[in-house]
């Protein structure tokens, strides 16, 4: 999964590349990154990287282990079978310990629906 830089290879593959050199690819399955829902498969290269989530995201993993710790320092460790939320505007660090894969389902809500509710 070598690539350099973000760059789109087809209609439904994405690869991104971090600023610490972990390279991710998005498989998706239904919806696109405009609209408010979007799923598909998420594989990720060992490394650690920050990321603020533009959307809601739950995510199940289907291979690998990962560490994600939150703005408040709690850090949570996931194995194959295990399934989390991360809440839209959340900041957290992903430390991925080895070659991982999640299907994941990510919502986003507008801002005129936030403050609707």
């Amino acid at each position: 999964m070598a690539v350099a830089g973000a760059q789109v290879l087809e209609c439904y593959r994405v690869l991104q590349k971090t600023n610490s050199n972990v390279v991710a690819e998005v498989i998706k399955d239904g919806g696109t990154f405009d609209g408010p829902l979007m799923s598909g498969v998420w594989e990720c290269t060992p490394g650690k990287f920050e990321i603020s989530y533009p959307w809601g995201e739950l995510a199940t993993l289907l291979k690998g282990r990962i560490t994600v710790t939150d703005s408040d320092g709690r850090a949570v460790t996931y194995e194959p079978g295990d399934s989390f939320f991360v809440a839209q505007g959340q900041r957290v660090t992903w430390e991925v310990h080895e070659p991982t894969r999640k299907c994941f389902f990510i919502h986003v809500a507008k801002a005129e629906s936030a403050a609707a509710e």
